[in-house]
């Protein structure tokens, strides 16, 4: 998919603020699907993305990832399964209660032993919170399928949906931060290591751009963000993580100069006696005071307050 059609997709997006309720700011997808020629290229993004993967069947949610989810099947050649709101389908079903942004729900699945063993695409419109598409995850594995992942048109980063489905692979081809959409962010993951033997937490110099303190972290992959969480660890600190848990989001469109990177910030605890840097790109840093954290200004890619706030919760 062109940029030049993402872009226009993006375009699309209408921003309705306080919908449903008060407070909520809704994005509607209206003004996209009246265009024939965007939906097809969001199509052909999302099955680029997961050609290859072995996909049996496309699973979509009630009810606009019954549009994308669809015509994603379709191209895949698969079969497609709805998720639906509970008392929607007949004959025999599994449901399961999830909290949304704005209340709670039950979604149900028709339980017939069709996923058994089969290897699942889960596919929305939108991703937000994160109850609904992990909710529907939950069900999909508890009627036998394997989640290969969560493609989404719209991602809404700062309500932690992606953290919520840190074991899972997510792709999204709009990022949405306030009322500002963005068809080119980047995901990565920062991570808050914290050595129970000794004490410290471990955090880096950068010696690249951009030059300062931070957390250990990098780009999540093809691969989910617990797995890119143990991957960058032990390639910036040497470390192996254990424990990890997703803590918060930073989504702040100027945090790093080299582009807009949304973050997932993560702890875990991790044996940092023989704690290394990568060559010449790191170096690593312990502390294990309040007086031996560095000044503010000393941090970069917006970790300084992230930092204080780990001490604060010790």
């Amino acid at each position: 998919m062109s940029d030049v059609m993402l872009q226009k997709a993006a375009d699309l997006l209408r921003p309705v603020p306080d919908f449903p309720k008060q407070g909520i700011l809704f994005w509607d997808i209206a003004p996209v699907l009246r265009d024939a020629s965007v939906v097809a290229a969001l199509v052909d993004c999302i099955v680029s993305r997961w050609e290859g993967k072995q996909i049996d069947v496309v699973v979509g949610f009630d009810a606009r990832g019954f549009i994308f989810g669809a015509l994603v099947a379709a191209r895949l050649n698969v079969a497609f399964e709805q998720i639906r709101k509970k008392g929607k389908l007949p004959g025999k079903t599994q449901n399961l209660e999830y909290e949304l942004e704005y209340g709670s729900g039950v979604q149900e699945m028709i339980d017939d032993g069709f996923l058994s063993g089969k290897r699942v695409l889960l596919v929305d419109d939108l991703l937000a919170t994160g109850g609904t598409a992990w909710c529907g995850a939950k069900l999909v594995e508890a009627l036998g399928g394997f989640i290969v992942g969560l493609s989404v048109v719209t991602e809404l980063p700062e309500l932690g949906g992606r953290g919520i489905l840190a074991e899972y692979r997510v792709h999204s081809l709009i990022t949405a931060v306030g009322d500002q959409k963005v068809i080119d962010a980047a995901y990565c993951v920062d991570m808050v290591v914290h050595d129970p033997k000794s004490g410290e937490l471990v955090l880096i110099k950068r010696l690249s751009d951009p030059i300062g303190i931070a957390l250990p972290g990098g780009h999540v992959e093809d691969e989910s963000a617990f797995d890119a969480a143990t991957r960058e660890l032990f390639e910036e600190v040497g470390c192996v993580p254990s424990q990890i848990r997703y803590c918060h989001t930073l989504s702040q469109l100027d945090r790093d100069p080299r582009g807009v990177k949304i973050s997932l910030v993560m702890s875990c605890v991790a044996d940092s006696l023989h704690a290394r840097g990568e060559p010449e790109k790191t170096e690593v840093m312990k502390v294990c005071s309040l007086r031996d954290v560095p000044k503010d200004s000393d941090f970069v890619l917006g970790h300084a307050r992230v930092v204080w706030d780990i001490w604060k919760k010790r």
